[in-house]
Order: structure tokens, then sequence, then C-alpha cells
């Protein structure tokens, strides 16, 4: 499991409006889920290997802060043209990904989750995460498990001809794209880094912006932890 973890978002140089960046404390939600969901797996004593990495950084303005037009190299050798400063989730999770499918035996499947997109929450709602994935059998698990634990995700497309919007001419691709799609740009960004691994993306909200139900506060809601633990208890 790979969770992203930006501690704080300002956006970057490409900085958020005021409005934007209120909540962004929030941005380390897919590592809290993450986190959350290994300290179960502890207390439960779970006889199966499990492995977690957190992607933690801050999004900051400095002067070594990314700029739009940088070439980074990632991890695993592919080199990224910056678009937006304000999409660097996807770039700490990429080398995560990458750690996670390197690092140690090969893993049957990979899981990250990430308060990723703005797009996502446009289309799905603050409850319902995104679910991308190239594996049939784990994104059904994942669906199968956040229906039994009252936490809904609904699979969207990993649309492969999107890949075209992230052409550079001074890289492999970009980091994000203009225009609409922008949850799947995103997921296929990430896909880029499992190195064909069975892998799955929650992109999460992961925040209760008002007290309601059982959540009787504002704040962070442990979006993603009750389907990783549903998904874990039937996974051998």
């Amino acid at each position: 499991m790979v969770g992203k973890g930006i501690t704080f978002d300002t956006g970057g140089l490409d900085i958020k409006p005021s409005s934007a960046m209120r909540l962004m404390k929030k941005d380390m939600g897919g590592s809290a889920a993450v986190f959350g969901t290994m300290l179960w797996a502890v207390h439960a004593e779970i006889d199966q290997p499990l492995d977690a990495y957190l992607a933690l950084a801050e999004n900051a303005i400095s002067d070594r802060a990314m700029r739009p037009s940088d070439v980074y190299q990632a991890r695993n050798g592919l080199k990224v043209e910056i678009h937006n400063t304000d999409a660097e989730g996807r770039l700490v999770l990429a080398d995560a990904l990458d750690v996670a499918v390197t690092q140690k035996d090969e893993p049957k499947f990979v899981i990250n989750v990430a308060t990723l997109t703005g797009a996502i929450k446009v289309a799905l709602g603050a409850e319902v995460a995104g679910l991308f994935s190239n594996d049939d059998t784990l994104a059904l698990e994942l669906s199968r498990a956040g229906i039994e634990m009252g936490e809904l995700n609904w699979r969207m497309p990993l649309l492969q001809r999107m890949n075209g919007s992230m052409a550079s001419p001074f890289s492999n691709m970009v980091n994000a794209t203009d225009g609409f799609g922008g949850a799947i740009t995103a997921a296929l960004f990430l896909e880029k880094f499992v190195r064909g691994k069975a892998w799955a993306h929650m992109d999460i909200y992961g925040w209760n912006d008002k007290p309601s139900g059982s959540l009787s506060f504002a704040g962070g809601n442990g979006q993603a932890v009750q389907t990783l633990i549903g998904f874990l208890q039937k996974t051998k």
C-alpha cells in the first residue's frame, strides 16, 4: 500500500488561491489512510505479508521550488516536464510506487490511496472514492469491500487514448493537463510507475466538511481505511 502524504499544499509557484489553500493540511489523507490500515493490521495480527510506503513532502514556495517547464527524472528513469506545480502529489507517489514494486519480492498487488484530484470530487461527490485499476479482479474485490464496509467507491475508466494529452516535446510526459478528465489523466500518470503489476488507485476526498452521521466533527474522516480492511480480511 502506498499513500500520498503532502503535509501541506500551497500549490507551489502555481499558487492556490487562499480559499483553496485553507484546508490543504488534509492533503496527507492518503498516507493517513494507509497508516490507519497498517495500525489495524498490526493489532489484528494478519498473517499475510504487507508493506506500506508513505510519500511524505510539503509543496511550498522557496528558491528551490520546482517551476513550470522544469524537467525531472523519476526513479524509474522516465522524464517528467512540470506543467503545473500544483500537480505535485503524483510526483511523490510515482517514486514511492516504483519503490513498492522493486524494493522487495514482487508484490501480488499494489494499492495507492491519495487525495489526488478535485476532478474526482466534481464527478462523484465527497463520499464516493474514485477507483482506477489495471486489474479487473483487484478492482472488483475493492468495490465489493467498499460496499460491504459501507464506504463506497466507483470504478472509473483508464482511458488509454488520453495518454496523448500528456505528451511533451522535452520529456516522456508532462505531470498534468488542462481541460476535462483530470482524474483520469492523473491515474494514467501513476500507472506508468507500477511496472505492469496489478495495481489500484483510490482517489479520495478524505474530509468531513461538517459533522454528519456518526462523525460528529468536521475534519479528516479516514476514508479508504474501512475498504482496505474489508479487502485485507478476504485476501489470502
